[in-house]
């Protein structure tokens, strides 16, 4: 009996280590999560879970909370192309619907991005969000409302990673109902491997509303022979204009 739970120990140990040695690496996914205080303790709520490289949708309307999200998108194009890395997000109306001020955290994230470029490479983070904001849908929104927007890129890949490079955090003015912000910085590549990740945390009174579109791209920036081109075509073209003049005269 002793030689026979040996043998079967032995048949289990060396299953499991064929399992092991056979897994699958974890699949990369593109995510976007929500929170708020109070709901789900407090925890990061994952509303979209697609495979890295793609675009999803979340369940609409989605009650989260004391807010109704309407048309909550994301996408990426992780690895990337030769001339541009890219998160995208959108969202058609968030209003909160409670029964006071209330702040919602969105966070989107993508990895394995391995271009453009490469190990090395120097790139430009150029980030947005723009959209509208307002009181219900019957006039500008209180201006107690606000929106702040951050975008990074992570040297070390991690999903929402923000201790990368940030043009810092974007606050545009919701007052006039219509706010639009842009931002860059340079973005060192250091490893193979990078993540994109876009914040939000957006803060409503009762019955307030905005949408929001926003994108954050990485591309090599244009050499400075092409800029210095490109900035003296024009000079080119009054000095060929004056020279014509000149002979006119």
């Amino acid at each position: 009996m002793f030689r026979l739970a040996k043998w079967l120990f032995c048949v289990v140990a060396l299953a499991g280590a064929v399992m092991l040695g056979t897994a699958s690496p974890a699949r990369a996914d593109l995510l976007v999560q929500l929170q708020e205080t109070g709901v789900n303790g407090g925890a990061f709520t994952t509303v979209i879970d697609v495979p890295s490289g793609t675009s999803g949708n979340a369940a609409s309307p989605l009650v989260y909370g004391d807010f109704t999200i309407t048309q909550l998108s994301a996408g990426s194009n992780s690895p990337g192309t030769s001339s541009l890395a890219q998160l995208l997000s959108a969202n058609l109306n968030i209003q909160n619907t409670g029964s006071a001020t209330a702040t919602l955290n969105i966070r989107i994230s993508d990895v394995n991005f391995s271009l453009p470029g490469s190990n090395g490479s120097n790139l430009i983070l150029t980030s947005h969000v723009g959209g509208s904001a307002d009181n219900g849908g019957i006039g500008t929104p209180n201006s107690a409302d606000s929106l702040t927007f951050q975008s990074y890129a992570d040297n070390s890949n991690t999903q929402f990673g923000t201790s990368g490079a940030t043009p810092g955090a974007q606050t545009p003015n919701l007052s006039s109902g219509s706010y639009s912000s842009d931002a860059s910085t340079a973005f060192a590549r250091t490893t193979n491997l990078y993540s994109v990740t876009e914040t939000f945390q957006i803060k409503l009174v009762s019955g307030d509303e905005i949408g929001f579109s926003a994108r954050t791209n990485l591309a090599v920036p244009a050499p400075a022979s092409m800029m210095a081109a490109f900035t003296a075509v024009p000079f080119l073209g009054l000095g060929a204009w004056l020279r014509r003049r000149k002979l006119a005269i």
